[in-house]
C-alpha cells in the first residue's frame, strides 16, 4: 500500500478520534481539549517509538499509520497555536503563558512518560534480549524500504 495513503487512513481516524474528544470536554472550555489531545498523543508517540525501535513490535507499516497518521490527525500544532492565540486575544496573558508552557513542557513529559510504558511493556511482552537490537534494525530496513518505493513511484 503507498506510504501516503497509509497516513491519509490513519489521519482521518486520528482526526476523528480529536473530534470525540473534543465534544467530550467542551464543557471544559475551547484550549483544555487541544491540551488533552497534544498531552496524550505525546504520550502514545512515546509508546509506539519503543514498540518499533525498540522492541521490535511494529512493521514500519503500522508504525507509519500510527505515528504519523492516527497520532498526526490527532494532535496538532496549528490548534495548539490557535488557543495560544484565543487566549491572547481574550487579554489572558497569564492563562496563555501557563497554556504553552504547559503543552510543551507537558509534551516533552508525556513523550518520556510514553517511552517508559512503552519499555515496561515490551518487558512484559517478554521482548528483551538478544534479539532486540536485531528487530529494532529489521523495523528499520521496513521504514527505509517503504521510503525507497515511495521515490520511485513518485519519480
Amino acid at each position: 500500500m503507498p506510504r501516503a495513503l497509509i497516513v491519509f487512513l490513519g489521519g482521518g481516524i486520528g482526526a476523528s478520534l480529536r473530534a470525540l474528544l473534543f465534544d467530550s470536554l467542551a464543557s471544559w472550555g475551547t484550549v483544555t481539549p487541544v491540551l488533552a489531545a497534544n498531552l496524550t498523543g505525546a504520550f502514545a508517540l512515546g509508546v509506539v517509538f519503543v514498540l518499533a525501535h525498540e522492541g521490535g513490535v511494529l512493521r514500519a507499516e503500522t508504525r507509519l499509520f500510527v505515528a504519523v497518521g492516527v497520532l498526526g490527525g490527532y494532535t496538532t500544532f496549528s490548534t495548539f497555536a490557535w488557543g495560544a492565540d484565543l487566549l491572547l486575544a481574550g487579554h489572558a496573558q497569564i492563562e496563555a503563558f501557563a497554556y504553552v508552557f504547559a503543552s510543551l513542557i507537558g509534551g516533552i513529559v508525556a513523550v518520556v512518560a510514553g517511552l517508559i510504558a512503552g519499555r515496561g511493556l515490551v518487558a512484559l511482552l517478554g521482548r528483551g534480549g538478544p534479539g532486540d537490537a536485531q528487530r529494532a534494525r529489521n523495523a528499520s530496513a521496513d521504514m527505509d524500504s517503504i521510503e525507497a518505493e515511495d521515490r520511485e513511484a513518485s519519480a
